[in-house]
């Protein structure tokens, strides 16, 4: 392994995700003891209702882009470029009310290619490094079946994202070692499994993305 220091965030950290649907009340409730946590965009609908929510309460934050199975969407608008532009606006809205903090939830996911072919998913996953470049934000990023593609796509766009976080990594230990080669990339797990694949004696759990939040919830 490249790096001395295993760089992990699991569902331990204080930066916990919900989807929309599943926020009120749930969330609110299952935060605790939890300083802050995101509710996490999977769609330009599902970023806009993230914000919404995060508006809510002071301990929420969201982020905003799209998931690999939904990046269909991009051309079903109708205007692919058009529906990157209000992804942007409504991200820079986000991070103006101090509530935005992550490009995302984006990647690949081959394990689900009924939902979305895999060009389109690797089309619009490269996409969003633009957004993430254009706001520098961090980003939340998944990862199914597709650790080549994955790699091959944040390595070209390395430059373009001050870091990120791939959330409950179940790849194989080459594929942990891929990512974790890339500089200010974490891989979040909640697998017992995930973190037996890791040498305890350098085994780090770090808080990734909490330095975009503010000092003190609103």
């Amino acid at each position: 392994m490249a790096s001395t220091t295993v760089k992990l965030i699991g569902k331990c950290s204080t930066f916990l995700n919900f989807t929309p649907a599943s926020t009120p009340p749930f969330a609110l409730h299952s935060m605790s003891p939890f300083s802050h946590s995101a509710v996490t965009g999977g769609s330009l609908k599902e970023s806009r209702e993230a914000l919404e929510i995060a508006e809510t309460d002071g301990r929420l934050f969201c982020t905003v882009g799209v998931h690999p199975t939904r990046c269909g969407e991009f051309e079903e608008s109708g205007d692919p470029e058009g529906h990157f532009q209000s992804l942007l606006v409504l991200a820079k809205e986000g991070i103006q009310k101090g509530k935005v903090v992550a490009v995302g939830e984006c990647g690949l996911d081959y394990d689900r290619l009924h939902f979305c072919p895999s060009d389109i998913q690797k089309k619009y996953f490269e996409k969003q490094f633009e957004l993430a470049e254009a706001v520098k934000l961090p980003m939340f990023l998944h990862m199914r079946a597709a650790g080549e593609d994955f790699s091959e796509i944040v390595s070209r766009n390395g430059y373009r994202f001050p870091g990120g976080v791939t959330h409950s990594f179940t790849g194989t230990a080459e594929e942990r070692d891929k990512l974790l080669s890339f500089e200010k990339m974490f891989i979040g797990s909640s697998s017992l499994t995930t973190l037996m694949l890791l040498p305890m004696h350098s085994l780090r759990v770090v808080l990734v993305l909490m330095s975009s939040l503010p000092d003190e919830a609103e």
